[in-house]
């Protein structure tokens, strides 16, 4: 079922179903087919990346290759020697090693390569391959500043595929995200620090818990081009000095008082500028040896960055560019502080860990507390019975209801949100239209329909005994007690008081879909204004000029029509709303110069 394309009006039942879960698939690749020669079991499974990568299909087609009993190439085989190696750089546990060197792919890499391809699909949609590093960096971190919005409220980190799904997080989210796009284009990422991040957690619970600052002390993204590194502040969303004359790691340790305006701001010390060091940090699946096996097998045509050579990055930049003079006492390190769940090393093996939730049944915990806590709920209708606040049976169905709204336009695969990162904007336009179509004409049937306290309470009242009766007999273990409570809960869903309920909850949840589809709408104009202007940039003529003024403008007027249409939300979205008059006031300036 594709939940986010429906054109009625939906009751009670169906979306009790959806309720379970209800995502669809993605559009196909354009890729065209391989004509690679090997071994026809590796060929025909990794020829489903060609048209889907989504978690999903990334796992199954891992499992696939899992199945494969004699590969052409074989299966990498760590010596005990080079196990123990791999322990101590990553600070492996005997068991963890094991898992680390074995050939047997798990949940966590299909996770890991599909953040690697969503990534790709990214970085692809923005044009930016006959750009040269440098620039190809700038274009990189200003994507990732434009997709996900800072919130002040201090949160867990997240992988690239949840993290972008969401399209808010904090400044550590976006230090994630962009190394995670420099790998995809092949550009070496660091972080900076003092020498103290190196035992930094990345969220620190207890600090959070006291008040003080959770994050560890990251001062800067360095990216790598020639011999310099330049430096990039995610927090702010800014290069360091500006974009015009971005700062590199060797001036300001010559001389911090080039960056004084930046380090006084970020309440970096001066004399700390000296004692900073580069940190590499990548997720732990790049490091694998299974990894750089499936690496080797992609084809031409699936083009991925999966595998990370960790000894070979620490070595080659310790020779070739730690030993200038101007870098002269510094370290690469890896970043991957002792038993810390969400440090970059171990984040996608934290979200992928499969637990048993309170339902007792099979389910990962994390993915799921991360979908419930960027579910609206403090928009959840508060309904009482008899004066008293609305609970049971009653109260979690519309919490279900509630939430299934959401699932079908967010954290599923070809989801509106989906296809505007990867920079299907046609698809993402259609899905959205559809969305606020569907939307309006839910508000046209709430206005029509009234709506009262007697009808909630009878609802609720009848949903007690109904679900009550259905538990009771479930207990007994008598067959047609059950049967016969399953038949009345059937008809019950279906009755004209339960389509009130849907109503009442579909008032609040059409206003906030509503206000979603013009902020990703107008995402969606912005990046292609930015894509008209890289186009400009390199044919530098009227046809190209005229296209990137007109997409500036409509840019311009698609974060305006976000703002004035949904007042009513803005003290709960004021993260959302700067985010947005942000976007539009560099859309402004970058016209202004045309």
């Amino acid at each position: 079922m594709n939940c986010v394309r429906r054109h009625k009006t939906v009751g009670i039942a169906v979306l009790l179903l959806c309720a379970g879960g209800c995502t669809s698939r993605p559009a196909p690749s354009t890729k065209p087919a391989t004509g690679d020669n090997r071994d026809d079991g590796v060929a025909t499974a990794l020829a489903r990346l060609e048209r889907d990568n989504d978690p999903e299909t990334c796992r199954d087609v891992l499992a696939a290759l899992d199945a494969i009993t004699q590969p052409r190439e074989s299966r990498p085989d760590p010596s005990p020697a080079e196990i123990k190696q791999y322990a101590a750089m990553l600070k492996l546990t005997p068991a963890q090693a094991e898992g680390f060197a074995s050939p047997t792919f798990t949940n966590a890499d299909g996770d890991y390569l599909a953040d690697c391809f969503i990534l790709r699909d990214a970085i692809e949609s923005l044009e930016i391959g006959k750009l040269p590093p440098r620039e190809q960096a700038v274009q990189a971190f200003d994507w990732v500043c434009r997709q996900v919005y800072l919130t002040r409220q201090s949160t867990a980190p997240a992988p690239a595929w949840w993290l972008l799904q969401a399209g808010m997080g904090t400044g550590l989210d976006r230090t994630y995200l962009f190394l995670g796009m420099l790998q995809q284009l092949n550009l070496q990422g660091y972080l900076i620090g003092p020498p103290e991040l190196a035992q930094s957690p990345a969220f620190n619970q207890n600090a959070l818990a006291a008040r003080q600052n959770p994050f560890p002390p990251i001062r800067a993204v360095g990216v790598r081009i020639g011999n310099e590194v330049l430096l990039f502040d995610p927090r702010k969303g800014e290069a360091v000095g500006g974009p015009d004359m971005i700062l590199t790691l060797s001036a300001i340790r010559s001389d911090p008082s080039r960056a004084k305006e930046w380090l006084t701001a970020a309440k970096i010390p001066d004399d700390e500028v000296k004692r900073w060091q580069l940190f590499v940090a990548a997720p732990i699946q790049s490091f694998q040896p299974r990894t750089a096996w499936l690496q080797r097998q992609l084809t031409a045509t699936v083009t991925v960055a999966l595998a990370i050579d960790l000894r070979g990055v620490i070595e080659k930049t310790g020779r070739d560019l730690l030993s200038q003079p101007a870098l002269a006492g510094m370290q690469c390190l890896l970043w991957n502080p002792a038993n810390d769940p969400w440090s970059l090393v171990n984040i996608v093996t934290t979200f992928s860990m499969e637990a048993r939730n309170d339902q007792a049944s099979p389910g990962n915990v994390q993915k799921a507390k991360y979908m419930f806590d960027h579910f609206p709920w403090q928009f959840l209708p508060r309904l009482s019975v008899d004066g008293a606040p609305l609970s049971g049976e009653p109260q979690r169905i519309v919490g279900r209801l509630f939430e299934s709204e959401f699932k079908q336009t967010m954290f599923a695969t070809n989801s509106p949100r989906d296809n505007l990162v990867r920079g299907n904007f046609s698809s993402a336009i259609a899905a959205l239209t559809e969305v606020k179509d569907r939307n309006q004409r839910i508000r046209d049937v709430v206005t029509r329909t009234k709506i009262t306290t007697a009808d909630v309470e009878e609802w609720s009242k009848a949903a007690n005994n109904i679900f009550a009766a259905v538990l009771a007999a479930e207990e007994s273990g008598d067959a047609a007690a059950l049967h016969k409570a399953m038949a009345k809960q059937s008809s019950f869903v279906l009755t004209p008081q339960s389509e009130k309920i849907a109503l009442l909850i579909r008032r609040q949840t059409s206003t906030l879909l509503n206000a979603q589809a013009d902020y990703e709408l107008a995402m969606i104009l912005h990046e292609r204004a930015v894509r008209a202007l890289l186009r400009w940039k390199l044919k530098p003529d009227n046809a190209t000029r005229t296209e990137a003024e007109r997409l500036l403008s409509s840019a311009i007027d698609g974060w305006q029509r976000y703002l004035d249409n949904h007042p009513e939300l803005r003290e709960e979205f004021a993260d959302r709303d700067q985010h947005a008059r942000s976007l539009q006031k560099q859309a402004r300036a970058t016209l202004a110069k045309r």
